[in-house]
């Protein structure tokens, strides 16, 4: 038996060989329509397991999170569910009712399951809040290997995300925080809000999730201010508004399949977000951002 069959498994190893580093020809690279989308994708779809591997391990405080909300920290008990119960039961004990209450305090008082919080979870979910200091930083290093997947760039998985986190860990550490915060926000406003004003919640969410496909890549690539960053992303919401609608059509078909698959075959549902779910948004979103990006900013300068 050879050397090379006998090398024990390691992620480093995993996420650097096999990933055909010819890379792929630059005329058939120039052809970015959706035929050559399909190619790239199922060229380099074991590139793209791995770099979704390599950012739920990046972002590992959200399972600390994710466990707490699955209640499995927490205690069961029974309680009656119903908010009427609490304005009831004082009035019943006090003798003060009448029939109609004493029905009402049946009703209201059957009991229900409920799950309450311990300090074992209010633990995870400290834990988890350290995906802020993550967040950006994986981010960056992903999308700069999507940047050169669209390139058609020879791959160096983690050693080129290690090289963009390093090279730009300030910015991504001060972005990542500013991401969370707003999307924290925005996710509130469009469900606490209603009517009109909910429909103008959804539209910004939609402007930033845009803003985000270009800032993710322009942060690696170009020397500029974070405030120079946002502005060329908006700008490049309008100036590419067909590749940007195609893209969030992509993504939801995308996040809508995996949910198809949680309610007909959960298990391949479960898997999905693991696999290949996180990776196939932010290709598509660098697929989309990317040929505008160096249309605008690197095309002119290298004439």
């Amino acid at each position: 038996m050879s050397k090379e069959t006998k090398k024990k498994f390691s992620i480093y190893r995993f996420l650097n060989e096999g990933n055909d580093n010819k890379g792929v020809d630059k005329e058939e690279s120039k052809k970015k329509d959706i035929f050559y989308f399909f190619r790239l994708f199922g060229r380099r779809f074991g590139a793209l397991v791995k770099l979704n591997l390599l950012w739920l391990i990046g972002n590992f405080p959200i399972f600390f999170t994710l466990f707490a909300l699955s209640g499995y920290a927490g205690k069961t008990t029974t309680a009656p569910p119903s908010a009427f119960f609490a304005n009831l039961h004082p009035i019943v004990t006090s003798g003060e009712g009448n029939p109609v209450i004493a029905a009402l305090y049946g009703v209201t008082g059957i009991q229900g399951t409920m799950m309450v919080n311990t300090p074992l979870t209010f633990l995870f979910y400290g834990l988890g809040l350290l995906t802020v200091f993550t967040f950006g930083l994986v981010n960056i290093g992903i999308m700069y290997n999507m940047r050169n997947i669209v390139r058609g760039e020879p791959l160096f998985l983690l050693s080129d995300f290690w090289d963009s986190i390093k090279k730009n860990w300030k910015q991504g550490l001060v972005f990542g925080i500013m991401d969370i915060a707003i999307i924290a926000v925005l996710l509130f406003d469009i469900v606490s809000y209603a009517g009109f004003m909910r429909y103008i919640c959804i539209g910004i969410a939609l402007i930033y999730m845009v803003m985000r496909f270009y800032i993710y890549i322009l942060i690696p690539t170009f020397d500029l201010s974070l405030f120079k960053i946002l502005k060329n992303s908006l700008i490049f919401v309008v100036l590419n508004i067909k590749n940007n609608i195609f893209a969030i059509l992509g993504i939801a078909f995308t996040l809508g399949v995996n949910f198809a698959m949680l309610n007909v075959f959960m298990p391949i549902g479960m898997i999905m977000p693991f696999a290949i779910t996180l990776s196939m948004c932010m290709y598509i979103s660098a697929y989309a951002a990317w040929p505008k990006i160096k249309e605008i900013m690197v095309d002119p300068y290298d004439e």
